[in-house]
């Protein structure tokens, strides 16, 4: 059985953001996408722990087509 988790998070410059997902599992699959365009990124992530995720920002020169604004998060197990 598939689980999910959904959050609209506001970015701003160099932003630096922990999100809690209690799937309770490392076995993710994450997507970010910018709300405004519909256009998915791949900014710098990592996986804390078995419900946390790390979703770094702050190397804008690797992510210039990175606008500050809301993004939508979706993470699968």
């Amino acid at each position: 059985m598939e689980n999910k988790y959904v959050e609209t998070i506001q970015v701003e410059k160099n932003g630096n953001y922990y999100i809690v997902h209690n799937l309770g599992t490392r076995d993710v699959i994450l997507a970010i996408y910018e709300v405004a365009t519909g256009q998915q990124i791949s900014p710098d992530t990592r996986i804390v722990d078995k419900n946390t995720i790390n979703i770094n920002f702050e190397n804008r020169s690797r992510h210039e087509h990175l606008n500050e604004g809301k993004y939508r998060v979706v993470i699968r197990s």
